[in-house]
């Protein structure tokens, strides 16, 4: 039996050139393509597709982003699929293999990984690899599924904002660099390193990352004196 395949990608002629390739692909059958999330949704509800194709990058995913949640619109897909019932295995594709775009594939619980600088024939494979429940990353990935090691700096940083009071006045920038004794441009630099490492969208998100990973201890444990009523992920 074919396996049954659905494909989000906004780009027309991207999103043509896939069904193309995978319509004169043995073993797989297109039961139909979306420009947008929620008809990809509503789409992989109706059809059952066993495998999808998610591009990451959607147009205006900006203008989609809800408000508190991390990383481009594309990204959310297998989350907002599992929360209406479907059990598509979805494979991100995206223009280019980044730390980035790697990590956030991993933490959103994508299957495979597509870059859209590899030839088109690539994708039947990776589809067939992720209809057989395994996972397809392929090799130009590996070196981003390995965390890059956090230096003591980008640590400490981690460490003084995880005990940050959230009545601070100050900005993150203005009470990094007080605490560390660092310039602006020292401690920016770092934040870009953090937030790639985590793969999130912001300090506080990496922060919790790095407690729970146990980069960091839990303020608690670090200081279990003090009076955290006021810490800021207390």
């Amino acid at each position: 039996m074919p396996v049954s395949v659905a494909i989000l990608e906004d780009h027309p002629l991207e999103r043509d050139g896939f069904r193309y390739v995978l319509a004169k692909s043995a073993g797989i059958h297109i039961v139909g393509v979306a420009s947008n999330v929620p008809e990809f949704v509503e789409l992989c509800v109706e059809e059952a597709p066993v495998v999808g194709l998610v591009d990451l990058m959607l147009s205006g995913c900006i203008e989609n982003t809800r408000s508190g949640e991390e990383g481009p619109y594309g990204a959310r897909v297998p989350r907002m699929l599992a929360e209406a019932g479907s059990a598509m295995r979805s494979i991100m594709v995206t223009i280019e293999a980044t730390r980035l775009s790697v990590q956030i594939a991993v933490r959103d619980g994508f299957a495979g990984f597509v870059s859209k600088t590899e030839e088109l024939s690539a994708l039947a494979p990776a589809i067939l690899e992720v209809a057989a429940g395994r996972e397809h990353w392929p090799s130009y990935t590996v070196k981003h599924l390995r965390p890059s090691p956090l230096d003591e700096t980008k640590i400490e940083i981690l460490r003084a904002l995880s005990i940050r009071s959230r009545s601070s006045d100050e900005s993150e920038a203005e009470y990094i660099c007080d605490r560390l004794h660092i310039g602006r441009s020292t401690f920016f630099r770092h934040r870009e390193a953090i937030l790639r490492h985590f793969g999130v969208a912001n300090l506080t998100h990496a922060v919790m990352r790095a407690i729970r990973s146990a980069t960091i201890p839990h303020p608690f444990d670090a200081h279990p004196g003090d009076d955290n009523s006021d810490r800021a992920l207390a």
